[in-house]
């Protein structure tokens, strides 16, 4: 929706719910949507860190708008998180996405990705 807009997530975000305080909207209808008819594949990737580095990582991640999941864990990764990608250009999604973090002079993170169909873990 937002693209269809243009304007950012946040921005209709703070509509929605300044339209939902005023009543405007009565309920709410979940809309799940076909990533391979968007042209879209969802991207899990797991990354590792060392613990100084994990709360500045997470923050700059949290503002990536490619980034649509993130979680912090304490098994396998230490982040794990959803990614949507074009559904031809996943390489380089993720390449951009390595490249941005490691633009940032303190991040040294190591990454390992998986991705599957479209729909996987959605």
């Amino acid at each position: 929706m937002a693209r269809l807009c243009g304007v950012g997530r946040s921005t209709i975000y703070r509509r929605v719910e300044e339209l939902k305080r005023r009543g405007a909207i009565r309920r709410k209808v979940m809309a799940i949507p076909d990533f391979e008819k968007l042209g879209l594949s969802a991207v899990i990737i797991g990354m590792d860190m060392h613990p100084n580095e994990l709360e500045r990582v997470v923050l700059l991640l949290k503002e990536h708008d490619r980034i649509k999941l993130l979680w912090r864990t304490y098994r396998t990764h230490d982040i794990v998180l959803a990614v949507l990608c074009d559904k031809d250009d996943i390489g380089r999604c993720i390449h951009d996405l390595r490249k941005e973090l490691a633009s940032h002079p303190q991040s040294s993170t190591s990454q390992s990705a998986y991705h599957g169909r479209s729909r996987a873990g959605w």
